[in-house]
């Protein structure tokens, strides 16, 4: 695949919630129903709400904005502070307001579909492809739960499963399921736009796909605490949608989702992020309980962005025709 947009691949930026603007002439058969990630909204989290150090993060965010480059945006956690910062990770992806709710529409938009099996590409702890698996289970339907993920914790790989799901330490962004596997669904939230080079890392992922791929990407400014979770790309627009259907895909649903609560949240983020590598003492629960108490009150917050259509989330699902070739 060649790094050239197909033709047609940049409608007009400003649309949403698309399905049949970009859908290919055969769309009319179609039904319709290298960086390590930091979660840096919960490590802000977790050190906005110790009355003690809220002063000095504040003071470091203000001194690093005057200091740093974007270029250097990845200084600020180093070392043993980078180490604290992925202590939480798994903490961080059940009880930070945003991954929590991009579960959710990925569920609701999942719930739907009939499909025998799902690959969650860049599984992480794998925790969203559980929850899928056993929304299925309570509608009836037996689905074949597998995830990778390129620094999959090898405990997760040893033991068994609580839901049966089998895992694979591989890169979904450059390197295909063994023997050629396809998945009826793929869903990959949150990893697209980590690739360098995101369009042959998304030519990949449809290699996988035997019928749905859903997709969850950043959309927006690039912001400093973006930049830290290693964010390499933000999608604008219809350039996603633009990019899955050049590969022949029909587009069924695309929603930009996050404004108000949401955008604000993240603008305060970047204000924050320099503090990022404080770290947090030896022996603290990396869970307090006002951390939760906080977390909560964002999510429930949060749910006045389904109101809306626009925010720095971006979700898509798209469904593959038999026959469509991917190019090299």
């Amino acid at each position: 695949m060649t790094q050239q947009d197909p033709p047609g691949e940049r409608p007009n930026p400003d649309q949403t919630d698309s399905a049949g603007l970009l859908a290919p002439a055969h769309s009319a058969h179609s039904p319709r129903a290298q960086d390590e990630v930091i979660d840096v909204e919960y490590e802000v989290l977790r050190e906005a709400v110790r009355p003690a150090r809220g002063p000095d993060l504040l003071r470091a965010a203000a001194t690093a904005r005057s200091t740093t480059s974007d270029g250097a945006a990845h200084a600020l956690l180093k070392g043993d502070d980078a180490r604290d910062a992925l202590a939480g990770w798994g903490h961080a992806h059940g009880q930070s307001p945003a991954p929590r709710h991009r579960r959710r529409l990925i569920l609701k938009w999942v719930k739907p579909l009939s499909f025998a099996d799902c690959l969650d590409a860049g599984c992480g702890d794998g925790d969203l492809l559980r929850d899928i698996i056993r929304q299925g289970r309570s509608v009836g339907a037996t689905i074949a739960g597998f995830g990778c993920d390129a620094s999959l914790d090898d405990a997760i790989l040893r033991q068994p499963d609580p839901a049966g799901c089998s895992f694979l330490k591989l890169d979904p962004l450059t390197q295909p399921w063994p023997g050629g596997r396809q998945f009826e669904l793929v869903v990959c939230s949150e990893v697209l736009g980590n690739a360098l080079q995101w369009r042959p890392a998304l030519a990949n992922l449809i290699r996988m796909t035997r019928r749905y791929l859903l997709l969850t990407v950043p959309a927006g400014p690039m912001r400093m605490a973006d930049r830290v979770a290693g964010h390499q790309h933000h999608f604008d627009g219809l350039e996603l949608a633009g990019a899955v259907v050049g590969h022949g895909l029909t587009l069924l649903r695309q929603r930009r989702w996050g404004f108000p609560v949401h955008s604000l949240y993240q603008s305060t983020l970047s204000h924050l992020s320099a503090g990022l590598g404080a770290g947090h003492p030896p022996g603290e629960r990396p869970s307090s309980l006002p951390m939760r108490l906080v977390a909560e009150g964002l999510y429930l917050a949060f749910f006045s962005n389904d109101l809306f259509h626009g925010g720095a989330q971006q979700i898509l699902l798209a469904e593959r025709k038999d026959g469509i070739r991917i190019g090299v």
